[in-house]
């Protein structure tokens, strides 16, 4: 499912955070949101999931203008993982998961068998169906980001929103949680957009990058497009050394002194 948004402003009182905003994500694509802090990354995630509205311009959802999909109907096309990673501590894995299932449900109805085998699917997906009766604060940083993924899951979106999906992970779990994402991507064709700070992670799993400075669109297109020491260096501020990854081929950022 595409996503356009089409000249998009919006605010924070007097702070103008997005200005003129327009870009578009292509259906089954895996699109990362880069850029330094403050460049509207977060904000434009928070516009895309109707956690805020556009002051000005359009959003479009598979061709539908957003404002007037509602927020139930909206839960079964998208899912979003947000980076404080909030899974409900005081529940087990599986209660977690099965919230996933909320939108499909009436007001006091009761999951179906259907129901439960989405949920089941959804944490054989993500590793956790051994974590199924373990209370969520038991796990570790890696093992709840999982959960938080698997809870997405089970509404069986089209599109996935991560918000900084490996913040205050190490680098074991930022692969396992980043290609976990990219099975996903390829393997159901889930329309993927991801906030991401490590530029690296972006070259190795995006196939269409944004970079965004001061509420605009100062780059867009292959991670080998986007990420050379130009733009990199305009944008944060900083002087950077580009080079191709030894075994991949895709961009690598290396710092070098000012």
């Amino acid at each position: 499912m595409e996503i356009r948004v089409s000249d998009v402003d919006f605010s924070y009182g007097a702070q103008r955070v997005l200005r003129g905003l327009s870009l578009h994500i292509p259906e089954g694509s895996f699109t990362g949101l880069i850029g330094p802090n403050g460049s509207g990354k977060t904000t434009l995630l928070r516009l895309l999931s109707k956690a805020a509205k556009p002051e000005r311009g359009t959003i479009f959802l598979g061709g539908r203008d957003m404002a007037v999909i509602t927020q139930k109907e909206l839960a079964r096309q998208m899912a979003v993982v947000s980076q404080d990673g909030d899974a409900g501590y005081l529940f087990t894995v599986e209660e977690v998961v099965t919230m996933g299932r909320a939108p499909y449900l009436g007001r006091f109805q009761s999951e179906s068998a259907r129901d439960r085998e989405i949920v089941r699917g959804a944490l054989e997906m993500t590793g956790c169906l051994h974590l199924k009766n373990r209370v969520v604060a038991e796990l570790s940083g890696g093992e709840r980001q999982r959960v938080v993924i698997a809870r997405a899951l089970a509404q069986q979106p089209k599109v996935l929103l991560l918000d900084e999906p490996t913040s205050h992970l190490d680098i074991g779990y930022q692969q396992e949680i980043l290609d976990l994402v990219r099975r996903l991507n390829s393997a159901e064709g889930m329309t993927v957009v991801a906030v991401l700070h490590d530029l690296n992670l972006a070259a190795y799993y995006c196939n269409l990058l944004y970079l965004l400075e001061a509420g605009r669109v100062f780059a867009a297109g292959k991670p080998s497009d986007v990420l050379t020491a130009h733009n990199v260096g305009q944008v944060y501020r900083t002087r950077v050394l580009v080079t191709p990854h030894p075994v991949l081929g895709t961009p690598t950022v290396s710092l070098l002194p000012l």
